[in-house]
């Protein structure tokens, strides 16, 4: 059954009240029910059966087309548009895949006599092709060989998920460009287009290029897979805009960082309450060139729920990047916790900048994430080593330990000359997160919104070493206990794009330790450092203690989450025997950073023929990703 917004449409196996529900197929609608069948299954016979049974059907931007634990009475092709595919789950909604044109749904229930596992709506508006179960038997029993692709369909939706979790670079897409204000969103879609053009094949459509009952036919993807329509909106809320909205996959709201920040006509438009999320909504703030973003919540307390990039005006290198962004290829950089060592992240980023690998989105934990604030905020690699490396020689105020060994006030200082001072998160240049573990709830806590320094010094907040953030009654430490590399994170945010994601703890055992007594005394050990003519043992401090009880925890963790994901350059540094806690030795960890990682981040991106604009590196990561 196919509802509207509003509820059902109809009742049976077929629905009325759903534009071109059960009714006979046009002439138009059957050519693009053979190519959609002939995609999928890649047989002219079977496309043909398909074609002279099903019956096509719209369904409207936002309407159901079957809900979970419904009993099963058809399959559904997609010929034009986007369908998401929903689980209900204690309360919650979880995004399990999209359908596109040439993909199917509904059928797995079909095959096991189930009722249905999941929701499915339209994203945008859709046409689909309806198999009715009886149909659908009577293709597979005298088409045996139809079943093959369907199950071939099911293994790579099944990949999709457990894997990628991420919107396919190689589908169809329109992309709806809004301004907020007096911007052109005329010309800005013609550099966006031209941008996206460099990668795959791009159309910009315009208003006035139709009206009236050609509305709809001016968005409609014919041809093969992967185009990309880019569609600006006209001043006002117009119904050409109407039309662009109720077909987009992507919304990008346009606006100057000077302008009136408060809603419009737009806004009323795009964010008019609905059952289902709709397409994905983008803020895109322009700032003059040299200035820095500031004052974003501004534009964000008015549009809940929406992401948001800054861009430099007159910028061609942020124009591609919202490209990359629309089209789900941004490149994700992922930093790992590891103390000390996570000053290695800063040679990485030198070899990053060297070979001009573009980095659209950071995320990271603990140290990563003090690296990825830095990052995220356009510095340099030189100018972060510049700033940190007076203060990581006196970070050690110690206290007497009653909640920490540090006070962490000093830590605070280094964090505010690393960034701009008293920034939030949202006036980073690049969108950014931050690992945290609460530990009052016993679960991890994704940063995105706020102060800075916070939610770093919440991620970095290693148990009994430095004292915990208390936000809103819960206490807050080191993300590494739950998430010390956070890849899953980060693909839900980069689509189907590329990750380089850099490990820098310390391999299991590689730090060997003295025997300690089991009546160890604290005086005792404290006198062998300090006094100069006795041994000193290699014996752990409390930090190193607490770091590798979170580095035990983590590695538990991912040992049961094995990754194989090709999209991922995974890095892991060789650096020896430096301590977890050697935080002076900022220049030598950094060095043998840079000289470990540059060879394989260079060979990638050679690889990929990026950096020569050849092919795509969303596409996988062709070498295995290891340093050493």
């Amino acid at each position: 059954m196919i509802e509207g917004p509003e509820g059902p449409a109809g009742g049976g196996d077929r629905p009325a009240g759903v534009r071109g529900a059960g009714g006979p197929a046009s002439e138009d609608h059957r050519q693009s029910l053979r190519a959609a069948a002939l995609l999928l299954f890649g047989d002219g016979g079977v496309a043909a059966s398909i074609a002279r049974l099903a019956t096509v059907a719209g369904v409207p931007a936002g309407a159901t087309v079957f809900r979970q634990g419904s009993p099963a009475d058809s399959a559904y092709l997609v010929l034009s548009g986007r369908l998401r595919v929903v689980r209900h789950d204690d309360g919650a909604d979880e995004v399990l895949a999209d359908v596109v044109r040439g993909e199917i749904v509904g059928e797995l229930a079909l095959l096991t006599g189930e009722d249905r596992s999941a929701t499915v709506y339209a994203v945008r508006d859709t046409v689909v092709a309806r198999i009715g179960a009886s149909d659908f038997d009577a293709l597979l029993r005298s088409n045996p060989e139809a079943a093959l692709p369907i199950m071939r369909f099911l293994a790579g939706r099944l990949r999709r998920f457990t894997v990628q979790r991420g919107t396919a670079a190689d589908t169809d897409s329109t992309v709806a460009v809004f301004a907020l204000g007096a911007v052109d969103a005329v010309a800005y879609a013609r550099e966006l287009a031209e941008a996206i053009g460099v990668r795959v094949p791009v159309e910009t459509v315009l208003p006035g290029q139709a009206r009236g009952a050609d509305l709809a036919a001016a968005f409609e993807h014919r041809g093969p897979t992967g185009r990309v329509l880019v569609c600006p909106g006209e001043p006002g809320w117009t119904p050409w805009n109407d039309a662009a909205l109720r077909h987009a996959d992507e919304v990008l709201l346009l606006a100057d960082a000077d302008e009136d920040p408060g809603p419009g006509a737009v806004d009323a438009a795009v964010f008019s309450p609905r059952e289902h999320s709709g397409p994905r909504v983008t803020l895109v703030v322009r700032h003059p060139d040299g200035r820095s973003p500031s004052g974003t919540v501004r534009w964000l307390a008015p549009r809940p729920g929406v992401d948001h990039l800054h861009v430099r005006a007159g910028s061609g290198a942020d124009v591609a990047r919202v490209g990359r962004w629309v089209t789900g290829r941004s490149v994700g950089l992922v930093l790992g916790g590891g103390g000390a060592r996570g000053w290695a992240h800063l040679g990485a980023l030198r070899a990053i900048e060297e070979l001009g690998i573009p980095i659209d989105l950071v995320g990271g934990t603990s140290q990563g994430a003090l690296v990825g604030a830095a990052i995220a905020d356009r510095r340099t690699a030189a100018a972060v080593r510049a700033d940190a490396l007076p203060l990581v020689r006196h970070l050690r105020d110690y206290t007497v330990p009653v909640v920490s060994v540090l006070r962490g006030r000093l830590i605070g200082r280094t964090l505010e000359h690393l960034v701009r001072p008293g920034i939030p998160i949202e006036d980073l240049w690049l969108p950014y997160f931050a690992i945290a573990t609460n530990l009052s709830r016993a679960e991890r806590v994704v940063q995105t919104r706020g102060s800075v320094v916070e939610a770093v010094r919440a991620s970095i907040s290693l148990p009994m070493v430095l004292p915990p953030i208390v936000r809103n009654g819960d206490l807050l430490v080191d993300g590494g206990i739950l998430d010390n590399l956070p890849v899953d994170e980060m693909r839900r945010r980069v689509g189907a794009g590329p990750i380089i994601a850099i490990e820098v703890s310390p391999p299991p055992d590689s730090l060997p330790f003295d025997p300690i007594d089991a009546d160890v005394s604290g005086l005792r050990l404290l006198l062998d450092r300090v006094l100069p003519f006795r041994t000193r043992p290699r014996v752990p401090s409390i930090g190193e203690i607490a770091m590798k009880t979170v580095m035990a925890g983590t590695r538990h963790l991912r040992n049961r989450a094995p990754d194989d994901d090709p999209r991922v350059l995974r890095l892991q540094p060789r650096l020896g025997e430096w301590s977890l806690m050697g935080f002076e030795h900022l220049e030598e960890i950094a060095d043998i950073g840079y000289r470990e990682m540059r060879e394989p981040l260079a060979a990638w991106w050679a690889a990929s023929g990026a950096g020569a604009g050849g092919a795509d590196p969303s596409r996988g990561i062709p070498i295995s990703g290891g340093a050493g």
